[in-house]
């Protein structure tokens, strides 16, 4: 049995290395190894590099802020212009306003079912009188009948085609 004494288990062939962000470089991890490495006019010139364009960018985003705060004041300035405005006029009133949308959507409801009402009716009449055609035993007062519950010039160019389901327009050679 032998004693091993003050020798180490392992060999240690190379030094653990030191990454220099500013200088993008591996340094030797050893007080030694660092100091030089700092104090080399690269890793200096890399320290006042980084320091110049800290304040450029300290200053730009400052910059940039105060064209920000200096934006919104005026957008706010005008916007209270315009409120003013609008209550002198009488528009400032928020029932006011949500009742004038209210009465607008009122009113485009009421003309959608209107074209509606118009469009079935139109094509109400043009199946009855292409029903009438089809049948040949139309009499004259059953045609009268049929073009005059809305206007004629519409409903007679129209015809049924029972083999699509559409309406055919012979005037302008399509369907609906």
């Amino acid at each position: 049995e032998k004693e091993r004494g003050d020798m180490t288990e392992y060999w240690k062939s190379t030094q653990k290395n030191y990454w220099c962000e500013l200088c993008k470089c591996w340094v030797r991890d050893s007080l030694q190894g660092r100091a030089l490495h700092e104090n080399g006019p690269k890793h200096k010139e890399n320290v006042e590099r980084k320091l110049k364009d800290a304040k450029i960018n300290a200053e730009r985003q400052e910059r940039q802020e105060a064209h920000a705060k200096a934006s919104l004041c005026k957008i706010e300035s005008l916007a209270r212009k315009q409120y003013e405005q609008d209550l002198k006029s009488g528009l400032g009133s928020s029932n006011q306003v949500v009742q004038q949308q209210q009465q607008l959507t009122l009113k485009q409801r009421e003309t959608r079912e209107e074209l509606e009402k118009a469009d079935v009716e139109i094509k109400r009449a043009a199946e009855q009188q292409y029903r009438i055609s089809q049948s040949g035993s139309a009499t004259a007062s059953e045609a009268a009948n049929v073009s005059s519950s809305s206007s004629s010039s519409q409903i007679r160019d129209w015809a049924y085609d029972p083999h699509s389901g559409y309406y055919f327009s012979k005037q302008y050679s399509c369907y609906y």
